[in-house]
């Protein structure tokens, strides 16, 4: 654990944003394995698609992460 650090008690000080760290964000990635709650959380009953739950979400997820990853990266 960190030491505890006393604000600042001026204003201006205290709302200016420090530089992050290179590391601050640490590995950033498309997950391996998509929808992984969703996998733990099994079948769905109230599931009426025409398609598998877990197939529907594993798409969903896959499609949202590396759209993620493109906003993070600003592309």
């Amino acid at each position: 654990m960190l030491p505890a650090e006393p604000l600042p008690s001026d204003p201006s000080t205290f709302w200016r944003m420090q530089p992050l760290s290179e590391d601050f964000y640490g590995e950033v990635r498309v997950p391996q394995v998509h929808a992984s709650l969703a996998r733990q959380s099994g079948s769905f009953p109230f599931w009426r698609g025409t398609e598998r739950f877990l197939d529907v979400m594993e798409r969903i997820f896959a499609r949202a992460s590396s759209g993620a990853l493109d906003v993070f990266l600003g592309k």
